[in-house]
C-alpha cells in the first residue's frame, strides 16, 4: 500500500513535469539519440572530410578521430536544438500550446510509470537474492500491470530479443 502511494505521487509528478516541459521538449532527447544512431555516420563522414581538408591533425592519429567524434556529436545536438526551437515556434504561432502541454503531461506520466516499473522489477529480482526489503513492501496493486508488461509470453522484450539477437 505504501509503495502504491509512492508510485502514484511519482507518476503525478512526472505528469506535472511533462506538462511544464511540453511534448516537444519531452521528445528532444529522443530526437538527439535518433539522429546519433541513424544519421551519425553521415555526419561523422562529413566532419571527417572537412577536417582532412583543413589538415588539423594526421589522418591516422587518434586526435583526428576524437575531434571528428566531438564535432559530430556537438553538431547533432545543435541541429536537434534548432529543430526543437523551430517546432516550438510553429506551435506557439498556431496556438497549439495547450495540446503540446497536455501531450507532454500524458507522455511524462507514461514515461515515469515505465521507469518506475523497470526499477521495481529490478528491485524485486535483487530482493530475491539479497533480501533488501520485506516481501510485503514490494507486493502492490500495480503488480499485475508490471507482470503484463514484462512477464508476458510474447512481451516486447522477447520480440526485441528475437529481432536483434536472432542468429541466422
Amino acid at each position: 500500500m505504501m509503495l502504491d502511494i509512492i508510485i502514484i505521487i511519482l507518476v503525478l509528478y512526472g505528469g506535472y513535469h511533462g506538462y511544464q516541459k511540453g511534448l516537444i521538449s519531452q521528445f528532444f532527447i529522443f530526437m538527439i539519440f535518433f539522429m546519433l544512431i541513424f544519421k551519425g555516420f553521415y555526419v561523422f563522414d562529413f566532419v571527417k572530410k572537412i577536417l582532412m581538408e583543413i589538415n588539423i591533425a594526421n589522418k591516422k592519429s587518434y586526435i583526428f578521430i576524437i575531434y571528428s567524434i566531438i564535432i559530430s556529436i556537438l553538431s547533432i545536438i545543435f541541429i536537434s536544438f534548432i529543430t526543437k526551437k523551430i517546432i516550438e515556434f510553429i506551435i506557439t504561432i498556431t496556438w497549439m500550446n495547450p495540446i503540446n502541454r497536455l501531450g507532454g503531461g500524458i507522455l511524462g506520466m507514461i514515461k515515469y510509470f515505465f521507469f518506475i516499473s523497470i526499477c521495481i522489477l529490478f528491485l524485486k529480482e535483487a530482493n530475491k537474492k539479497i533480501n533488501l526489503f520485506p516481501y510485503h513492501f514490494l507486493q502492490n496493486s500495480f503488480e499485475k500491470e508490471f507482470q503484463f508488461f514484462f512477464y508476458q509470453k510474447e512481451s516486447i522484450f522477447s520480440k526485441l530479443k528475437k529481432l536483434y539477437f536472432y542468429e541466422f
